[in-house]
């Protein structure tokens, strides 16, 4: 990939188109309208109550609002992504996320209006005008049982903006602070150890370069193992007391509410997920068989992003766009088109430079933003190819929502966001895998999707369960105020995902994991992504089995439905019964056929 001292030297073809958004008017016309649409709700607000027509005026309005801000704040806020140094920039999202702060502080609580009008609420809420509300309104009403006085819900309101975060100390600890020690090379040089070359450093041949990367990653961070330990017991505590006194049973019940999931139904998950282990066991063992014939010598922990096999691993972006265009095919001409089209119209801005946001995204609060931008830092490797496909799967998925749902019902929430971009990634590697003939790249993206199965199915099923635990723990006052009692009950869970006794155990490094990662400290979510890698499986076990029939059902009853219901209802109508048992238990065949797959493969490259 060739190398850009800074964003102006990127090819234009590289980058995102943002200035379409702006539809030739200045960034400053657009934050100047602000006040406009702003107060346009805030002096209806108090009418809406009227009468049925003020009520809808109000929505309109709100909606209205609401479309203006998508527009400004993703021109912003993708503007600022790849400049973070940009002063004007930086000043402009600022100044537009203090506007709306204030917007949202002279607002209020309107759930205290709407509980004060509930009678009338009852009496509209089937009219047909307000069909497209239908969600709202039952999601408010369903939460009247959890409000608290008015007075408390003001003043929640009013001091939102002085709410203690934990997690931006927890953050500038893990992220800054922390320190560690320099790996030491074979010729007694010093290498700086930091969060951006650790992954690099584990894939080094030098055995004694891994080694040290791996301990000492982690060393640095069990120095502060009993701070991350009391910070994040402070976040839960809060969290719990907050659940507890909004009358909810649990603070699980409180986290999984708005979703509409029952708590069984994580049981049920985490039962059938543990129910795999051997599958996952067989896998690591494989691992281990190949990487000792190949490097003849046993495997170790810092070994695991050593590549067993040498295959291609630099791919220019109109190679990755080829890929793509190739991959999804079978989705339809109507689906294909728009993605080429997305391509020419500059959805993408893909090359990493200075200053420049790390990782990938599509958009999100996406509805009157005709063009889903995505941001990537594209690097020339197969995870770069795989990361464009799963976020045109978002975006395709956000582009086929807003296209047939209204606003009020476009917006689908991360328990469905994962399942198109992840069904993307099964196509390019259903592509890339019946078109090569080479035994080596055959094996190579076995083990590639074997492994993002594991990392996101089998992991993040684990976090969840840890996040299940501790949840209970803190609801019922067990003390949980030091690094011990969170590792303790971090290995009880690992084990049930495993049949290896004493595979997982007290004083393991690695255990650090059970207080350092960031997605604890965001609301329960992780089990989400378990999910969405399930549900497309279960949709490509579909396309496999049925044919091309089952693509265009996928289109028309999933991306099309955007949160036009409850996320399981929007499965089940799509055929997909996650509170069955047996549906579960689907998506492992594919990982069961994958598994013997690479066995196989293994056995005729890996020779004794």
């Amino acid at each position: 990939m060739k190398q850009y001292k800074n964003y102006k030297e990127v090819p234009d073809k590289y980058k995102f188109d943002l200035e379409f958004i702006l539809k030739n008017k200045t960034v400053e016309e657009w934050l100047n309208d602000f006040e406009a649409y702003s107060q346009k709700v805030i002096s209806q607000k108090a009418k809406r109550f009227q009468d049925i027509e003020n009520f809808i005026l109000y929505a309109d309005l709100r909606k209205d609002f609401n479309l203006y801000f998508n527009q400004i704040y993703n021109y912003l806020s993708n503007k600022n992504n790849i400049n973070l140094i940009d002063v004007e920039t930086s000043k402009n999202f600022a100044l537009l996320m203090t506007k709306y702060n204030d917007f949202i502080k002279n607002l209020g609580s309107e759930e205290n209006d709407f509980f004060a009008n509930i009678e009338k609420i009852n009496q509209w809420k089937s009219d047909k005008r307000l069909k497209n509300h239908w969600k709202e309104i039952e999601s408010i009403l369903q939460r009247e049982h959890h409000k608290l006085d008015d007075k408390i819900e003001n003043y929640i309101s009013e001091t939102k903006k002085g709410d203690v975060s934990l997690y931006s100390t927890f953050a500038i600890l893990r992220d800054s602070e922390t320190k560690f020690k320099n790996i030491v090379d074979k010729n007694n040089k010093n290498i700086v150890l930091n969060t951006s070359n650790y992954l690099k450093l584990l894939k080094n041949k030098d055995e004694n370069i891994r080694k040290q990367a791996q301990r000492n990653f982690l060393d640095g961070y069990l120095a502060h193992k009993q701070t991350f330990s009391s910070l994040l017991e402070q976040h839960l505590r809060n969290k719990s007391v907050l659940a507890s006194t909004r009358k909810f049973n649990s603070l699980v019940e409180k986290e999984i509410f708005e979703d509409k999931i029952p708590v069984d139904f994580l049981n049920t998950l985490f039962s059938n997920v543990q129910s795999n282990a051997d599958i996952y066991d067989k896998f690591l063992d494989l691992r281990k068989k190949f990487f000792k014939l190949k490097y003849k010598k046993n495997y170790k922990p810092w070994d695991s992003a050593l590549s067993l096999v040498d295959v291609k691993e630099k791919y220019s972006i109109e190679e990755a766009q080829d890929l793509l265009f190739k991959a999804i095919t079978p989705l339809g001409e109507k689906y294909l088109n728009k993605v080429k089209e997305a391509i020419e119209e500059k959805w993408v801005d893909y090359i990493h430079v200075e200053n420049k946001r790390g990782g990938a995204y599509s958009i999100g609060a996406h509805y009157s933003v005709d063009k889903k931008y995505i941001l990537m830092n594209f690097d020339g490797t197969l995870n770069s190819v795989a990361t464009l496909a799963h976020e045109i799967g978002h975006s395709m998925h956000s582009w086929y929502s807003d296209s047939n749902q209204p606003f009020e019902l476009a917006s689908y929430p991360i328990f469905l966001a994962e399942i198109a971009s992840i069904f993307n990634e099964l196509m390019l590697f259903d592509y890339m895998y019946s078109n090569t003939k080479d035994k080596k790249m055959k094996f190579y993206l076995l083990e590639k999707s074997i492994q993002d199965f594991m990392s996101t199915v089998v992991k993040q099923c684990q976090w969840a369960n840890y996040e299940f635990e501790i949840y209970k723990n803190i609801d019922n006052s067990i003390p949980m105020k030091t690094f011990e009692s969170f590792e303790k009950v971090y290995v009880s869970v690992l084990q049930k995902y495993t049949n290896k006794k004493n595979k997982e155990k007290i004083g393991q490094k690695s255990n650090v994991y059970a207080v350092m990662v960031p997605h604890f400290y965001y609301n329960f979510y992780v089990y989400k992504y378990s999910v969405g890698y399930i549900v497309a499986n279960i949709f490509f076990q579909k396309y496999k089995e049925n044919g091309i029939n089952e693509l265009e059902k996928y289109i028309q009853n999933f991306l099309s439905t955007g949160a036009k219901d409850w996320p399981l209802e929007i499965l089940k109508d799509s055929g997909i019964d996650l509170l069955n048992t047996d549906t579960i238990q689907k998506a492992f065949k594919l990982l069961r056929d994958k598994v013997k797959l690479y066995e196989n493969l293994g056995k005729t490259i890996f020779k004794k």
